[in-house]
């Protein structure tokens, strides 16, 4: 079986794909199931009814305002296209909870209020402090070893005190933004081989975040001896 439970659709501010659309196009690529994780990320964009009390709060990036999940249209439509493509997809209702340490009770709320609805939950690190890492507020003034530290560090509080999830969503989210790393690989002037290995500066990694998370996931498999029953559904 084919599955893909890391999905947007135009109900993040990074997609404008239909969520019909996409389901046409797993059929098409002869995927079997799929789960709708789109973006939640408190604390740094608003939610729609902040939005329609007062536009200005949210953020405007590349022309056009940033805004979480509209709630009140994600979930019937995902249900109208669970009984639309039935016997074709299996399409599951899932979300991206992009949690911070001082954000766990906005979620802890959203989860709850919505309680019925979850299939599938991803925990993603988008930001630390309120601060992004894609423009690089957040590794301004930090050393390569402090940012990729606070990034893990982060990860492992929430991962401790938040329960309701089901995987953590790409770990390794910091190398994408590593100034550092990208800064080395821009200066080499050497040619990449067939031997060039991800770790290598072609490919930005840190040994520290290696080093960190290594740590940090064997403290966090200490404290999550079992799943929580409240999201840990699996595909």
């Amino acid at each position: 079986m084919l599955a893909d439970y890391h999905v947007h659709s135009e109900f993040s501010d990074d997609s404008v794909f239909p969520v019909n659309d996409v389901c046409a196009l797993a059929i098409e690529r002869g995927i079997d199931e799929i789960c709708f994780t789109d973006h939640v990320d408190s604390e740094i964009r608003p939610d729609w009814d902040e939005y329609r009390a007062d536009p200005s709060c949210a953020p405007i990036i590349e022309g056009q305002p940033s805004i979480n999940v509209d709630y009140e249209r994600y979930f019937p439509t995902i249900a109208e296209a669970r009984d639309h493509f039935a016997g074709k997809l299996t399409v599951k209702t899932g979300m991206e909870f992009g949690v911070q340490s001082h954000t766990i009770g906005r979620f802890d709320e959203l989860f709850e209020r919505f309680a019925g609805e979850w299939d599938f939950t991803i925990l993603s690190i988008h930001q630390v402090g309120n601060q992004e890492f894609w423009n690089g507020t957040f590794q301004q003034g930090r050393t390569q070893d402090e940012y990729n530290m606070g990034y893990y560090e982060e990860m492992l509080r929430v991962a401790q005190r938040f329960d309701h999830w089901s995987v953590l969503g790409h770990l390794d989210l910091i190398k994408r933004y590593d100034q550092a790393a990208a800064a080395r690989a821009s200066s080499s002037t050497r040619r990449p081989s067939a031997t060039d290995s991800p770790t290598s500066p072609r490919a930005p990694n840190c040994c520290a975040c290696t080093a960190t998370w290594a740590g940090a996931s064997s403290r966090l498999a200490a404290t999550r001896t079992s799943p929580s029953t409240s999201a840990r559904t699996s595909p």
